[in-house]
């Protein structure tokens, strides 16, 4: 089963990823602190739980206002904008595999026929898809949305429109098996349904990923039923292009530029549909939700609806504080650091042997004697380059199972322990008030905390929702 994310390089000439240096001696990453991360965290819990308080106080003071003070005006003119899903089958901080969302969002088309793709799609956000690897056992797939599903559908034919993009044969980083194979499948089935595809475009760089959205949605129209497929790696800052090589040459398409691509798409009034099997696609939700939200607090939707926002925005804060807690989670143990650093230290006079090999090779149209012994003679060389190249990152790799590690890791999961137990109270009142229902009581994956953040993002959806539904 292949990872929808691996770093691992495929040239032995090219320095392996290897975990990010510390940010500080306190293990903190992105600028957190332990003492920085305890105190936002019990912010929040006092921020979520006086929310409700301070909201119905504010409502009741202006309960002889008129009606829209609470429900807001709306909208002055006809509604013409879209509706938008965007699905990632992992939160942000999860990786996904192979052979496991998609096929079950191909059976469940297959065996719903019945039900829009819209409602499978919510159906499939409540997905917890196991698979067999005890590093992370299960991965959560994750849904922003926002938008009236109905709007502009006159008695005419509106169009249904999808783009598939499935990359597999990476440069620079490991190959994966099935997006292909997949997308194609999924294809099929949309076709059932009466949507027409553009085609699945296999093994493609970020620019020409934009370059096969834009056109689905530059050619879309008010009522049209757009679907946009990726499958592929995934990184947390968008989908991962074909060329792209961590560390060196950044080739990604950003999910800046899907929000993008979605905002035109509903801005005209279609009906955009995203569907992202990759790592981490849950970046991709969370980038859609937040523009949203932020597009929205500027509208006259009132107190009620203002107020949906704040508690959204809380949450998103205490997922904020995961995130980095998982970064300084991983983050190497003080303990460690220098072996790492000396360790380390040895690739840069290897880069520099290997440089001098390089130079001394003949001309490629060389045939003489001299020649033929000369190339003999520097491919023995770097076969002995390589295989000194490969012990340094032995090295490294058994360094990465120290048992210093299994302290730090320790550390840091009974401290978030502790800190998740704490935001109960806090999690189970904004569950309950936004149809999130209950938080999870244990943390079953310290890797990932995947359980924790899939519940801050089903808050971020229901407390957006009073917002959505004074803008329809």
């Amino acid at each position: 089963m292949s990872i929808k994310w691996h770093s691992e390089t495929k040239s032995r000439q090219v320095e392996p990823a290897r975990r990010p240096a510390a940010a500080t001696a306190s293990g903190a990453a992105g600028g957190w602190t332990l003492e920085a991360l305890t105190e936002a965290g019990n912010g929040f819990m006092n921020q979520i739980l006086g929310a409700g308080s301070s909201l119905v106080e504010e409502a009741s003071s202006t309960l002889s206002a008129a009606e829209s003070a609470l429900f807001g005006a709306g909208p002055e003119q006809e509604q013409t904008e879209g509706s938008a899903i965007v699905l990632g089958s992992a939160v942000d901080s999860e990786v996904a595999y192979d052979d496991s969302f998609t096929p079950l969002l191909i059976d469940q088309l297959d065996e719903n026929p019945e039900q829009s793709v819209a409602e499978i799609l919510r159906a499939m956000s409540e997905q917890v898809l196991d698979v067999p690897l005890a590093e992370q056992p299960v991965h959560h797939a994750t849904m922003a949305s926002y938008g009236d599903e109905t709007a502009n559908q006159g008695d005419g034919e509106n169009a249904r429109s999808s783009v598939f993009v499935a990359n597999s044969d990476y440069v620079h980083i490991d190959d994966l098996q099935t997006p292909g194979p997949e997308a194609r499948a999924l294809e099929g089935q949309l076709a059932s349904r009466g949507y027409d595809s553009a085609g699945v475009h296999e093994d493609l760089a970020a620019d020409a990923m934009h370059g096969v959205y834009g056109r689905l949605v530059a050619g879309a129209e008010a009522g049209d039923e757009l679907f946009a497929y990726f499958a592929g790696h995934g990184a947390p800052e968008g989908f991962v292009g074909t060329w792209h090589e961590p560390g060196v040459d950044e080739d990604i398409l950003s999910y800046g530029d899907v929000t993008g691509l979605v905002s035109q798409a509903t801005s005209r009034g279609a009906h955009i549909h995203v569907v992202i099997d990759a790592c981490h696609s849950g970046a991709g939700a969370q980038a859609v939700r937040e523009e949203r939200r932020n597009d929205l607090a500027e509208l006259d939707i009132g107190l009620l609806a203002q107020g949906g926002l704040l508690v959204a925005e809380y949450a998103l804060d205490a997922k904020q504080l995961i995130l980095d807690h998982l970064a300084a989670r991983a983050e190497r143990p003080d303990v460690l650091k220098p072996i790492y650093l000396a360790i380390e230290a040895q690739y840069e006079p290897l880069r520099a042997e290997f440089e001098t090999v390089f130079v001394r090779q003949p001309p490629a149209d060389d045939e003489s004697d001299e020649a033929v012994l000369l190339r003999a003679e520097l491919d023995a060389e770097l076969a002995t380059l390589s295989d000194r190249w490969q012990a340094v990152g032995d090295q490294l790799v058994a360094l990465d199972e120290h048992a210093a590690w299994d302290a730090w890791r320790a550390a840091w999961d009974e401290r978030i322990a502790r800190r998740w137990r704490s935001w109960i109270p806090a999690m189970t009142a904004a569950g309950l008030a936004t149809g999130a229902g209950f938080p999870p009581l244990q943390i079953t994956d310290f890797n990932t905390l995947g359980a924790q953040v899939a519940f801050l993002d089903d808050i971020q959806n229901g407390a957006a929702e009073p917002a959505e539904r004074a803008v329809r």
